[in-house]
């Protein structure tokens, strides 16, 4: 819809990787796009790279962010929210891939510099949700939902979340890139850490949730801007 494309446009201007010229972004995209298959055809050609198996799914992850999201696979919200494979009636949101956390974070920022813009940024993307509610672009009932490793139960239930047994898919997705969201977690405590929540309940919402905590959501990224200004 014209208003979510206008807000995603939007959403780009504040990704650095999106304000680069649109030339050097599409030819960006298709190198990374082919480097993402090197490891997988390097495997097939010697299956002891197989061992490596972590890596290579955490590499593909990194490199394919690009594409999948001119793919529309991934809808961004924020530069650390987004819905995979968004549908009318439904959004599985995460925060963000590897990729995203390194073109918008800065080496300086790790620590709690960085846990407070990526919650900062979350909740930009939870009010985004909110906002297309408001505005008629996203129907109130359209279920939100995704793992809550980098919140806390009781910070997902202020937020108008409730916690629910993850289903199967939701159980593998997080042990599929274990690295990824252990470099992500460790880059925000400053060390190397391993995310408390990874084996995680599912938090669970409503998109006519969120718009009715729409003010708890934007006093909460406001007290974290000011953390991480």
């Amino acid at each position: 819809m014209e208003g979510q494309s206008g807000y995603r446009r939007g959403v780009h201007e504040r990704h650095p990787f999106y304000r680069l010229p649109k030339p050097l972004i599409a030819l960006a995209t298709l190198a990374l796009s082919v480097l993402a298959l090197v490891p997988v055809a390097a495997a097939v050609r010697w299956p002891w790279l197989w061992l490596a198996f972590p890596l290579i799914i955490s590499w593909g992850w990194f490199a394919s962010t690009p594409l999948l999201r001119a793919l529309g696979v991934y809808r961004y919200y924020s530069p650390f929210l987004c819905a995979m494979w968004p549908s009318k009636r439904r959004l599985d949101i995460h925060l963000g891939t590897s990729f995203d956390h390194a073109f918008a974070l800065r080496p300086s920022d790790a620590g709690r510099t960085a846990q407070a813009k990526v919650l900062a940024g979350a909740l930009d993307g939870l009010i985004a949700i909110a906002d297309d509610v408001d505005r008629g672009h996203l129907d109130p009932d359209v279920r939100v939902e995704g793992s809550s490793w980098f919140f806390s139960p009781s910070t997902a239930r202020r937020l108008g979340f409730r916690i629910e047994q993850p289903h199967l898919v939701g159980r593998l997705i997080p042990w599929l890139i274990v690295l990824d969201i252990a470099a992500m977690y460790s880059f925000t405590r400053g060390r190397l850490a391993w995310p408390p929540r990874l084996s995680v309940r599912r938090a669970a919402t409503t998109a006519g949730e969120l718009l009715a905590h729409r003010d708890q959501l934007t006093l909460m990224r406001d007290r974290l801007r000011r953390h991480s200004a």
